[in-house]
């Protein structure tokens, strides 16, 4: 834009005061010239300080939103500029969905922490109803506050807490309840994962993978991966893992006992295995309604609590699925909201193209009965040590860090279901 652009600047409600402009100016330089022409606002040239000042845009629909000093005059263009006072305080209207409009008065120092401190005192006058009601007395909710005039007219943003109230784009806002994750896990312990799969396919060695993805390719490792032809992990282990954004817990099923189990048995052990009932740090078989010990082990150990996500792991080049495989999602299924069911082709640094890593995760995905987009392949640390690996094992951290995300996230949605919960001795 170029030439002269004439803009109109109101002062406290008073008459409209137009200010010639050229089409190159800024914000910033409208400023200084409401400086300039104090008096025409009935003001001193003193009264107007640049630093402090707060301009508004409002719009034919009236509409309004804040002025930053970078933007373009361009901006003003159909719209008028307002400003007033510098004031200690602030009235700030918040409503919540359907409910009535509520009015605040905030000093413009305060954070919006405070605001919400407020807002959740008076949650009566809201008149919530039905899920918000109940949402509102729920201790692992949270209010979200949100401006109802962002940068853009009508548009909305999430506000930071730490926020300072003179310093919001508008004072008009609505807030909603958001689940608090952080206060959940301190409640109701970590995220736990299950890992099933046949002995010798993995199982601990992708444990054992995410383990050094986290520590940044440490040569830790967590989980024992000795394993002979027959049999592997004996024993139900649990591993935990503090994440950057999130606490979880591995459970190692042992894979031999599940093997050898009949399919009836499988499927009430699975359910013992979700439900969170068996003891760690014992074998699957352990049970015995005659047995004293087992009884005592019952009562006495630590259980793993109830598993948020299962994760079934099949070696590449492996032929053939164990027949148990079909029941864990027929089981998850009826947990709560459902458990998320993954699967994870692991050796693939011994898959000879991509042909063959594309039809063993397609293999798995119809054994599971689950989506294809559930499967994922990685490259096991312990069997990735060569000195010239395929293509296919280069990015195995981001492999493993986008399985992670995919699968802490879904299995976070089962732990906001709540229904899971369970009061044993959780790892």
């Amino acid at each position: 834009m170029s030439g002269e652009v004439i803009v109109n600047v109101r002062y406290n409600g008073t008459n409209l005061i137009p200010i010639s402009c050229h089409g190159n100016d800024t914000v910033y330089d409208l400023a200084k010239k409401m400086k300039e022409n104090a008096a025409e606002f009935g003001l001193e040239g003193d009264a107007i300080k640049i630093n402090t000042l707060r301009l508004h845009l409002r719009n034919d629909e009236g509409k309004k939103r804040k002025l930053h000093f970078n933007e373009s005059i361009s901006v003003t263009e159909d719209c008028t500029v307002e400003f007033g006072k510098d004031e200690k305080e602030v009235r700030c209207f918040v409503s919540f969905i359907n409910s009535e409009n509520i009015e605040f008065k905030c000093e413009t120092d305060k954070r919006v922490s405070e605001l919400i401190k407020d807002i959740t005192e008076k949650l009566e006058e809201f008149k919530l109803k039905g899920n918000a009601a109940r949402e509102a007395r729920d201790p692992d909710y949270q209010i979200v506050l949100k401006s109802t005039e962002d940068s853009y007219f009508g548009e909305e943003r999430t506000i930071d807490k730490n926020e300072i109230i003179g310093n919001l784009d508008s004072t008009n806002f609505k807030f909603c309840f958001r689940r608090d994750i952080e206060k959940i896990q301190k409640r109701r312990g970590y995220l736990r994962i299950a890992f099933f799969g046949a002995p010798c396919h993995g199982k601990s060695s992708t444990i054992n993978t995410i383990y050094k993805v986290l520590q940044g390719e440490s040569e830790k490792s967590v989980a024992s991966t000795w394993c002979s032809a027959t049999s592997g992990t004996r024993l139900l282990t649990a591993y935990r893992f503090d994440g950057v954004n999130r606490k979880f817990t591995c459970v190692d099923v042992p894979g031999d006992s599940m093997r050898q189990m009949p399919i009836y048995k499988a499927k009430n052990t699975i359910t013992d295995i979700l439900d969170g009932k068996m003891p760690i740090n014992e074998t699957l078989d352990y049970w015995s309604w005659f047995s004293p010990l087992a009884w005592i082990k019952y009562y006495t150990k630590a259980r793993t609590g109830p598993i948020h996500a299962v994760v079934y792991v099949h070696k590449g080049v492996a032929t053939e699925i164990d027949g148990y495989a079909s029941q864990i999602l027929e089981v998850s299924q009826f947990k709560g909201i459902g458990i998320p069911v993954f699967g994870v082709i692991t050796h693939i640094d011994r898959l000879e193209s991509e042909e063959k890593i594309t039809k063993a995760c397609e293999t798995l995905s119809s054994a599971l009965g689950i989506d294809p987009s559930n499967i994922f392949t990685i490259a096991n640390t312990d069997h990735s040590k060569r000195k010239s690996q395929p293509e296919n094992t280069k990015n195995r951290s981001e492999d493993v860090t986008e399985m992670l995300d995919v699968i802490l996230s879904a299995a976070e949605n089962v732990m906001l279901d709540g229904k899971l919960q369970i009061k044993y001795n959780k790892c």
